[in-house]
């Protein structure tokens, strides 16, 4: 730990004060969590009942999507959020070991999730954290590793994600998901659209929502997302707007994670945010959601590059899982997933295994926040 606040002191001098600060938080964060992982790895746990193991030490190992760390919102807030977890567990007197595995592979990610299932210490009870439920499918080479204890938390799923999971991975009742609709925030932004349209065409702009574009990391076809954003834009705008699914990752390279680079995939965010403004200014379609995670960053380059005091100017854009900015134009939308999760951890460390709900959801302004300029 001295070794890295020393290099820490020395990167200082070289930064801004607030680049430092995220800086130190996301080093010393990984430092304390990789002093979690290790510290019991070696103690001797006795056996109990699964049942009455709700006091038990236990292991929970939280994988993210690659890279995904350093999005800026849903990512970076689970990793705080598992921290915490492990700080308010062991206050209360409960044993927990945190883990976490983060990598720019995914051929990295999935060995090293399948080697933690083989080899973790033995405990009681283990939960394995999932930041994207399409990961499940990485352990079916594994599953007859999973222990009977073992149970598997899926992000952002649904019912048919865990029902499909449980029979994939024979984990029966031991698989569960978690999920936080965007609805509340949807309707928002197309109460947004229609607000203001009008305005723009008083001052002799020609906004429209005709066509309205969703970017996203991969397409319809390979992903099922499950944000319910485009069931809610259907169900408030029906079919007087067109979505139109802009996908980064072609579909045969979704089993290649274009993180690979990850500046390949800003750099198409850059070219789509570029062809989206080029198409507003030639037919009025100004709107665009976008959800790129970590690759948001290429969208929010753009409209750093082409900011403008004129209102009308560029693109409207509603970024989902992102925080908010001052000094660049778009809105955001932030879904309380570190909220969620700890709720949801908490309750499972006292219940007994298998006993958590098969799927829950979030709904609503408690979970699902933005800085759209309307009315509730």
């Amino acid at each position: 730990m001295s070794k890295i606040l020393e290099k820490l002191k020395k990167l200082k001098k070289l930064m801004d004060l607030k680049e430092f600060m995220e800086l130190k938080t996301i080093v010393l964060l990984s430092a304390v969590l990789l002093a979690a992982s290790c510290s019991k790895d070696d103690d001797n746990v006795s056996s109990v009942d699964p049942a009455e193991s709700r006091e038990a030490p236990v292991q929970v190992m939280m994988v993210f999507a690659p890279g995904q760390l350093g999005d800026k919102g849903y990512a970076d807030a689970m990793l705080h959020q598992l921290e915490l977890f492990n700080q308010e567990s062991n206050n209360t007197g409960s044993s927990v070991d945190v883990h976490f595995i983060s990598s720019n592979y995914y051929d990295f990610t999935k060995s090293a999730i399948r080697t933690w299932i083989q080899t973790s210490s033995e405990v009681e009870r283990r939960l394995i954290v999932l930041t994207e439920f399409y990961m499940a499918e990485w352990l079916e080479d594994v599953k007859s590793d999973l222990r009977p204890t073992d149970e598997l938390l899926l992000m952002k799923a649904n019912e048919d994600d865990v029902k499909s999971a449980a029979a994939s991975l024979a984990l029966n009742n031991r698989v569960h998901g978690l999920n936080i609709s965007a609805a509340y925030s949807v309707r928002r932004f197309c109460t947004y659209m229609d607000n203001t349209i009008p305005v723009a065409e008083a001052e002799g702009v020609n906004l429209k929502r005709d066509t309205i574009a969703q970017c996203r990391m991969y397409s319809n076809k390979l992903l099922n997302y499950r944000d319910s954003v485009t069931e809610t834009m259907h169900e408030v705008l029906g079919e007087t707007s067109e979505l139109v699914n802009i996908p980064i990752v072609a579909d045969e390279g979704y089993k290649i994670e274009a993180i690979d680079g990850q500046a390949l995939v800003n750099q198409e965010a850059y070219k789509v945010a570029t062809y989206w403004q080029d198409t507003y200014q030639k037919r009025g379609f100004g709107f665009v959601i976008v959800d790129l995670g970590a690759g948001n960053s290429g969208w929010d380059i753009w409209l750093l590059g082409h900011w403008s005091e004129d209102y009308f100017a560029h693109i409207k854009t509603l970024m989902i899982d992102t925080n908010y900015s001052d000094v660049i134009q778009r809105y955001s939308v932030i879904r309380a997933w570190d909220k969620a999760f700890m709720e949801w951890a908490t309750d499972w460390t006292k219940q007994p295994v298998g006993a958590m709900p098969a799927s829950v959801t979030r709904y609503g302004k408690d979970y699902c926040k933005d800085n759209l300029p309307v009315e509730d």
